[in-house]
């Protein structure tokens, strides 16, 4: 379900790339190694290391994704048992997920994980007819 894969890049995107997360990350890294304020003193360059290493991981999740998607399309056994595995997997993450959103307040990811995680029974099932045959 690509779909779902551009909501979970930009989840991931939008959550993790901002400055005041990535300052948090720095200062608690800077309190559990006992460092000196000083010692932060690079703190563009470690956010920009941050999300040079956030994007590279996000089009490699696109790239692999994508390969398996071509995959399916092309009717190839272990693409189908693949988003089989991974659908049932989904269907509990974004359970979770959108469950753990509303409790923390998050209005609109919330909801958006949990149709997501609709979603994902109703290809689980077509997944598993599939296999079945």
């Amino acid at each position: 379900m690509p779909l779902a894969d551009l909501v979970v890049i930009y989840y991931l995107w939008t959550t993790f790339s901002n400055k005041e997360f990535l300052h948090q990350v720095v200062s608690i890294a800077t309190q559990f190694y006992e460092l000196k304020s000083m010692d932060i003193f690079y703190f563009e360059e470690i956010s920009a290391v941050l999300l040079q290493g956030l994007k590279l991981f996000l089009v490699l999740m696109g790239i692999y994704h994508l390969i398996i998607y071509i995959s399916h399309y092309l009717n190839k056994d272990f693409a189908k048992l693949y988003l089989f595995i991974y659908s049932a997997f989904a269907v509990l993450g974004f359970f979770l997920g959108g469950v753990s959103s509303i409790f923390a307040k998050s209005w609109v990811w919330g909801p958006i994980f949990l149709l997501l995680s609709l979603f994902y029974v109703y290809q689980t099932k077509g997944l598993k007819k599939t296999l079945e045959q």
